[in-house]
């Protein structure tokens, strides 16, 4: 699954080319066929080719991601301005801070480079053949590593409903939100998933969950399923944990006259 995961990673700009090319010189080849060795070196010389003779390019999702990084920095040292410096949390938030400017120090590969080794991870024999053998429990274990991710694996709704049956059949609350949140942008169905929380009256993973499909939900549907539980507990807890940034205040109102 080593290369597999690097695929994903490189795809994802959690790594750039030189990252790439170091984690797969570390790789244990011992554990690999002869047939096997002679695929990975070739795709290491193949990334090399494109690294020495491919320039880099900042493209829209690395402007993205540096943007959220600034966003974040941004929050950080409004938050530590007015924090005083014995905070018992400054220590760990300015660490935090310094992880980030680290992060955005990295160079990510973009344009033709990106695209070219892009098409060389994806479409190469070997890391397709370890991708294929993953069955619906390690698929969902490897998508729900990352969250929001640019590039999540490409699968049919048939697919994401056999993931969602393994999360609801191991109560994987936290994999079923992260299982939405690599695929917000789809058109999948998510109303299993809300109707599980629902049923488990687990408040903060709705939230959490309506927070980033809204487009995708029913919501005369869902304040009608909510209001059925008839759990005044429940329905505080959901108030209290998303408010106004996805029910409207007439939506609110409404829910409140049921608790």
């Amino acid at each position: 699954m080593e290369l597999v995961d690097l695929m994903y990673r490189y795809i994802n700009k959690f790594i750039g080319c030189d990252d790439l090319l170091a984690e797969f010189g570390n790789i244990d080849l011992t554990k690999y066929r002869v047939e096997e060795i002679a695929s990975i070196e070739k795709i290491i010389r193949s990334i090399e080719k494109v690294c020495d003779s491919v320039p880099n390019e900042c493209d829209e999702i690395e402007l993205q991601r540096r943007n959220h990084l600034e966003n974040l920095l941004a929050m950080f040292e409004s938050t530590l301005s007015k924090m005083d410096v014995d905070d018992e949390n400054c220590a760990f938030l300015k660490e935090q801070q310094a992880r980030l400017v680290k992060e955005k120090s990295k160079q990510r590969d973009g344009g033709k480079r990106y695209a070219a080794i892009f098409e060389i991870l994806t479409q190469n024999d070997l890391i397709g053949k370890y991708a294929k053998a993953m069955d619906t429990r390690e698929l969902l274990d490897f998508i729900t590593k990352y969250i929001s991710v640019p590039v999540p694996p490409n699968i049919e709704q048939e697919v994401f409903d056999a993931l969602v049956d393994v999360g609801i059949r191991d109560d994987a609350r936290e994999k079923l939100w992260r299982l939405a949140s690599n695929y917000e942008y789809s058109s999948f169905d998510f109303s299993r998933i809300v109707s599980y929380f629902i049923e488990k009256r687990d408040a903060y993973y709705l939230g959490e969950l309506l927070g980033f499909i809204d487009s995708h939900v029913d919501r005369e549907g869902l304040i009608a399923d909510i209001l059925q539980t008839k759990d005044g507990s429940f329905i505080s807890a959901l108030i209290e944990s998303v408010g106004d940034k996805f029910f409207s205040n007439d939506e609110i109102l409404k829910m409140r006259k049921k608790v």
